[in-house]
């Protein structure tokens, strides 16, 4: 059983429903009131995770690697992730990440977060484009299963949107434009969630 579905069951909403979920990786999954579910995202960050932990420290670190090599100017994102790691060089960069793998990158999403507070266009950019991107899967999902003229309920969760909480701010602002889903940020428990769908597994 993923995230999504565990995620779901925690978020306590009536049916049909759905969950975007944003830590390392990302997905929005959602259930129809006939329990049939549709989910888009979750792949992995090879070939997927929009709007991750990850994908946001992944673009904050090419744009760093672009300023150490001359192709960018500098800027207050740059100088703090170069601060933070330590890295005095592209090479620098490159080898503290590259050894310490996906969970290092996405630990750079704070960074990020910090350097937009502070007002930095570059941070800026990379948390919208991300935020848009994640918008992107759940709205996909709301298109499927949304109930004609009704909003959809929609729950947030993951470490993303607590390491960068401009994310849930960008995401929530796409849906709502969409005119499609009612978002609510109530805090989800996942152990809840699981323990639902053990529940619902015992025979009847």
């Amino acid at each position: 059983m993923h995230d999504g579905a565990i995620a779901l069951r925690a978020a306590g909403q009536r049916r049909p429903s759905m969950v975007v979920v944003a830590g390392t990786g990302s997905l929005a999954y959602g259930e129809r009131a006939d329990r049939t579910s549709v989910r888009a995202g979750g792949y992995g960050a090879l070939v997927g995770d929009d709007g991750s932990a990850f994908a946001i420290g992944r673009a904050a670190l090419h744009h760093a690697m672009r300023v150490f090599d001359g192709i960018e100017n500098a800027s207050g994102l740059s100088d703090a992730i170069a601060s933070s790691s330590g890295a005095a060089t592209a090479e620098d960069l490159s080898r503290s990440f590259r050894e310490d793998g996906i969970e290092a990158v996405a630990r750079v999403a704070p960074v990020v977060e910090a350097a937009r507070a502070s007002g930095d266009a570059h941070a800026r950019r990379i948390v919208d484009e991300q935020g848009a991107r994640l918008a992107e899967l759940a709205l996909r999902v709301a298109r499927q299963i949304r109930p004609r003229d009704e909003a959809l309920p929609v729950s947030f969760t993951g470490g993303a949107f607590a390491a960068v909480p401009s994310l849930a701010d960008v995401v929530e602002r796409a849906l709502h434009a969409a005119g499609l889903c009612e978002v609510s940020r109530a805090k989800i428990d996942s152990p809840l969630g699981a323990a639902h769908i053990a529940r619902e597994a015992l025979p009847r």
